[in-house]
């Protein structure tokens, strides 16, 4: 029972995602791309104790456009990311992803949690269109994993 039920969810979220403008979908391949980088910067400055007012210090820009990345009301740059990198010590390694390549566990959560923050489409049946609500926050369950709220850096 459980695998038809995935598969009216997958087969609803395709029809969702298929009847999304091309301009929206880009922003959503944007934003996923955008907090995997996040997620690991977010990862070294908590084991290093640093909040967002000292990653900004250390690369040199305000606390504010910090908190604005991590929220998704900017989108990062690859010259910000270099910034990251060489303030942080560490180099990011880039893996391309094929089609029928299997993704495990960790990188679920990861897709999880970038969803979590993206904007919601439903589709209004009575009405025949799709509507874009706000972002359902951490709160929610997304592709079997538990969202909690993250801790602020």
């Amino acid at each position: 029972m459980t695998s038809i039920k995935k598969s009216r969810t997958e087969i609803s979220f395709s029809e969702m995602y298929d009847s999304i403008d091309e301009s929206d979908k880009l922003l959503i391949e944007t934003r996923i791309l955008m907090y995997r980088f996040l997620s690991e910067i977010e990862k070294i400055s908590a084991e290093r104790g640093l909040n967002h007012k000292k990653l900004a210090k250390l690369i040199g820009t305000s606390p504010s456009y910090i908190t604005q990345l991590f929220r998704g009301k900017k989108i990062i740059n690859l010259n910000t990311l270099v910034k990251f990198q060489k303030a942080l010590g560490f180099k990011f390694r880039i893996e391309a992803e094929l089609p029928g390549r299997k993704v495990g566990k960790e990188e679920n959560e990861k897709m999880a949690y970038a969803l979590a923050d993206l904007p919601v489409f439903r589709r209004n049946a009575a009405a025949g269109v799709v509507v874009k609500e706000e972002s359902p926050g951490r709160h929610m369950k997304i592709a079997g994993v538990r969202l909690q709220k993250s801790k602020r850096l």
